[in-house]
């Protein structure tokens, strides 16, 4: 899409018989390099989504050990971008146990052993 938007933007200006401005230009190729790195991340995200099916059906060893490094790859990718979030763990198992407990200590939280106030005199 953003190279479709250069072109006309190029076309508007040549049909006028002037040169495209330079600032013009920045935006529309800062724009095509955005897109193509969104696309680039958008099929990483859906080759790991391939391979880890691949991997529940495969039976060789020595092909699920490729395949695992295909997904490590993947999530090498994935991990060093800001635009993919970070998907949370699932309800019950150990890492939503131990973020659910570091988010509650982060907060504030103090186990009732250790909160125990004085007690009041009278």
């Amino acid at each position: 899409m953003a190279e479709e938007v250069w072109t006309l933007v190029q076309g508007w200006y040549f049909s006028r018989g002037r040169r495209v401005p330079s600032d013009e230009e920045k935006i529309c190729k800062d724009e095509i390099a955005k897109e193509k790195k969104e696309q680039f991340l958008f099929q990483t995200f859906m080759t790991r989504s391939l391979l880890k099916d691949e991997l529940e059906e495969e039976t060789d060893y020595s092909e699920k050990a490729r395949i695992l490094e295909g997904i490590k790859a993947c999530d090498a990718i994935l991990k060093e971008s800001p635009q993919v979030t970070v998907v949370k763990p699932v309800h019950g198992s150990p890492e939503f146990w131990k973020a659910y407990w570091d988010k509650k200590k982060a907060n504030g939280w103090v186990p009732k052993a250790k909160s125990k106030l004085p007690a009041k005199e009278n």
